[in-house]
């Protein structure tokens, strides 16, 4: 029989790792470093797209990897022509390049936007938008990534078949995590998995190479391929242990566990990091490493508040930092009724978002006000034309608001309920929902009407017709004032009674028409209703905690968590709203009352005579609200707000008002008869399955930092439950570099005295150089050993010349140092060292610790 030949590697004569003799390199390798190449392109991009929440065409982009995974990977395996294979990529790429600039440049900006999109949301700053083309906008994105996805498969192919750029590689794949992580988002499992193989894979079979020393042998190119079929061998065990590892660990620890095991110091630990993202600056950096400390900010959640834009359960907690958003000048009683700045409108429900009209809504909306004549009514300004006739001019009041603005997104314009614009005003609308900022006004001037809750009511007796009829000027304007707005209402009945198709299955039910009977009857009563159910079965918090993965917004708030927010009260009571059949849509905004009066930052003017006195108030982050608007038929939007405890006035009872005149009207009964009254049974939830949880509330006065309601916080938490991959993730790369350093200083270990002097040596060459003892821009110690020894003063010449001749010995000597002579070139660098570093500055110091603990 006859016996298989094996060789191996040497290190100092001794055989450490062994391989079969074969000449061709086995194809189940190549066929594993192709998929490497392919995986880490694949997970590489799919980190960034789903982090920015990019939208491309799924089948451009693997068929690019895949074509340019296998080009790259058959260039690189043969060494030949590397240069004329590096222009031939270079011409190719440029040519494609300059063929779809124009693409390749919108779609730059497209993903600058979603860049910006996230990275605002998330950190709470003013976004702001390129202008782009979105005719093609998943064409022009898809071709941006593609080209910038070329080079990366390229380099992971280079390095992993040529064992070079490895640092940069390390770099490079770590690139898309942090990235991830930075704006608050948790890979995928599946995908971060298979990133970490990748990652083990590459850094494992390339890893060999760095330690060993095949030099001697005069076959190196074949010791070299064996030494890599070892690594990708080592690499693929190592692979397999580690995922083994994993399952392990899940099966060990279920999701749930994990996620409650010590979940207040990985909030605490999280908020200290975003903080100090957050907090970060230039003059920071300079003084802590003056101070030789590096514990940045206060660990504190600060916040500047504001609108969400109908983001639903981003948040964790909401804390703020009293930031001023706007200042604003007003009639000083209409503040005492208090004052909805209306904002931000959404109109589409999808379970954790208010989104804007979808664009079958707004072609609708725009067929509808095509023909309309804007003088006698208008679909968002409808109602403050009403109270501009007579006789409305009698009990409501006019005024003029002021508004300056400070840190509000000036996106749109928040302005009182019942406002006018005119043309000089410059204003644009988004449909029937916001008012637009179009022209980026910073401080503007608009008409309103205010005084609505007091006086409205004295002339409900007739209807809004009735009394209409007397303010317009013909029976043909009032016609064309019902049938615009009888338009309009049709309109609103179609698309603000709409909830999911899919989801709010529980809600639908209990909240419908026929469940509800004689408690929905009319729009008050529902009203009145759907508040006392809040009041009885929900909590209001600051600290509701974020909304979990598959959960409904609103369904999560009303059955589950039972703890909510403004935005909580909003969502739920517009929805419940259309589950009964009348229209509602939920706003953001800012709500200011009586209480803001004394706040310390609100001017009075001088001139105070009687109701035309003005007041000048400071709005704060923690004016920041949310409430639903109801449509009044015949009249209007207005405002009602579901906010247990809100403080805030709404409009309900005008609605109240109108039901019982309405009623008084229809029925009209010659000898009115009492009734006895039948017993309005209180509202009550569904029954909860046992197998559901309910989260237990805070206790009250924990976030003693909260003034009252608002929108934005800090944003916490992405994904809690993945903190368990964080922590395998963070063990399998502690694995990795536990394995590198070991067989690194098992080839230390092993190495000879002149060896291990030489090593010592280069480190004090570079101590030389860093702490400027060589002559300007000097980089050999050897070549300047004069210079040294007439200029050196931290230790005594005799030591350094003694340390010189050691290190030729070692590199020019027959035979290899002694210990003792090895221990004397060892102690002259820890002295060297010693002084070195308590003579540098803390600027230096840093340097020193930071070279020597990646070089050693």
């Amino acid at each position: 029989m006859k016996k298989k030949r094996k060789d191996g590697i040497i290190f100092d004569n001794t055989v450490y790792l062994e391989e079969e003799n074969k000449k061709k390199f086995p194809f189940y390798m190549r066929l594993i470093q192709l998929l490497a190449v392919l995986g880490g392109s694949c997970f590489f991009i799919d980190f960034l797209i789903r982090c920015f929440s990019l939208k491309i065409l799924y089948i451009w982009l693997y068929f690019s990897i895949l074509i340019t995974g296998c080009i790259f990977f058959v260039f690189f395996i043969h060494p030949a022509y590397d240069l004329i294979k590096m222009i031939i990529s270079l011409v190719i790429y440029g040519g494609l390049f300059r063929y779809f600039f124009k693409n390749i440049r919108n779609g730059f900006y497209l993903l600058e936007n979603a860049v910006i999109k996230r990275a605002s949301e998330y950190y709470e700053f003013e976004a702001f938008k390129f202008v782009v083309d979105i005719s093609n906008a998943k064409k022009d994105l898809t071709l941006v990534i593609i080209f910038f996805l070329v080079p990366v498969t390229g380099i992971l192919a280079y390095s992993l078949l040529r064992g070079r750029l490895n640092r940069m590689i390390y770099v490079l794949m770590l690139f898309p995590v942090a990235v991830s992580f930075a704006m608050g988002i948790t890979p995928p499992e599946i995908q971060l998995i298979g990133y970490i193989l990748v990652f083990l894979f590459m850094s494992v079979s390339n890893g060999l190479l760095q330690v060993a020393d095949y030099s001697h042998n005069k076959s190196s190119r074949f010791q070299q391929s064996m030494i890599r079929r070892i690594g990708i061998k080592s690499a693929m065990i190592i692979c397999l242990l580690s995922l083994s590892l994993f399952f392990t660990l899940k099966l060990i620890i279920p999701a749930r566990h994990y996620e409650n095991f010590n979940r207040s110091k990985i909030y605490e630990a999280k908020s200290r990091i975003q903080n100090k993202i957050m907090n970060f600056s230039i003059q920071d950096v300079s003084e802590k490493i003056a101070d030789v400390k590096w514990n940045i900010g206060s660990g504190k959640i600060t916040s500047s508040g504001g609108l969400n834009f109908g983001d639903l359960g981003k948040v964790d907690q909401v804390v703020y930092d009293n930031t001023e958003h706007l200042l604003i000048k007003v009639p000083l009683s209409s503040v005492t009724e208090g004052i909805y700045l209306k904002g931000y409108v959404g109109s589409v429900y999808t379970g954790d978002s208010w989104e804007p009209h979808t664009r079958e809504i707004a072609d609708r909306y725009k067929e509808i006000i095509g023909d309309m004549s804007r003088e006698e009514y208008d679909p968002v300004i409808g109602n403050a034309i009403i109270l501009s006739y007579y006789p409305y001019r009698h009990f409501v009041q006019k005024g003029r608001y002021t508004v300056i603005y400070l840190k509000a997104d000036k996106r749109l314009i928040y302005v009182p309920y019942f406002s006018i614009f005119y043309e000089k005003d410059k204003v644009g609308y988004e449909y029937d929902l916001s008012v637009k900022n179009d022209e980026n006004i910073k401080i503007g001037t608009y008409d309103y009407y205010y005084n609505l809750t007091t006086g409205f009511n004295e002339f409900l007796y007739r209807s809004f017709y009735e009394t209409l009829r007397e303010g317009l000027k013909s029976d043909d304007q009032l016609a064309e004032y019902k049938k615009n707005e009888e338009k309009y209402r049709a309109f609103v009945y179609d698309i603000y009674t709409r909830l999911p198709e899919k989801g709010l299955e529980r809600l639908k039910n209990d909240f419908s028409r026929e469940a509800l009977g004689r408690r929905a009857e009319n729009l008050a009563d529902a009203i009145s209703y759907i508040k006392e159910y809040l009041f009885n079965n929900t909590r209001y918090t600051l600290a509701p905690g974020k909304l979990p993965k598959d959960k409904d917004f609103v369904e999560y708030f009303l059955y589950e968590n039972k703890l909510g927010y403004c935005t909580h009260y909003a969502s739920a009571g517009a929805l419940m709203l259309r589950a009964m059949g009348y229209p509602a849509r939920y706003v953001e905004g800012y709500a200011i009352n009586s209480s803001d009066l004394m706040n310390s930052s609100s001017i009075y003017l001088d001139e105070i005579d009687g109701e035309d006195s003005s007041v000048e108030i400071t709005v704060r982050d923690n004016n920041a609200h949310a409430w639903a608007e109801v449509y009044l038929d015949g009249f209007g939007w207005i405002p009602v707000d579901f906010t247990v405890g809100s403080g805030m006035d709404d409009m309900s009872d005008i609605i109240a008002d109108i039901n019982g005149t309405e009623q008084s009207r229809d029925d009209v009964l010659p000898t009115p008869v009492p009734t006895k009254a039948m017993a309005s049974p209180s509202p009550e939830p569904t029954k909860i399955p046992d197998n559901m949880n309910i989260t237990v509330a805070p206790e009250p006065g924990e976030n003693k930092a909260v003034k009252k309601d608002g929108i934005n916080g800090k944003k916490a938490e992405k994904n809690s439950s993945g903190t368990i991959w964080y922590g395998l993730a963070i063990l399998i790369l502690t694995a990795a570099l536990c394995s590198y350093i070991f067989k690194r200083n098992f080839g230390k270990k092993n190495e000879n005295f002149s060896k291990k002097a030489l090593r010592i040596y280069e480190n004090i060459e570079r101590l030389f150089i860093i702490g400027g003892l060589l002559p300007n821009k000097a980089k050999s110690l050897e070549d300047n050993e004069e210079y040294v020894k007439m200029n050196f003063s931290l230790l005594p010449v005799k030591d350094f010349e003694e340390c010189m001749d050691i290190a030729r010995k070692a590199r020019f000597g027959k035979n290899e140092i002694g210990f003792m002579e090895y221990l004397i070139i060892e102690e002259f660098y820890n002295n060297l060292y010693k002084q070195l570093y308590t003579s540098s500055s803390a600027i230096k110091r840093v340097i020193l610790k930071a070279r020597f603990l990646i070089k050693n």
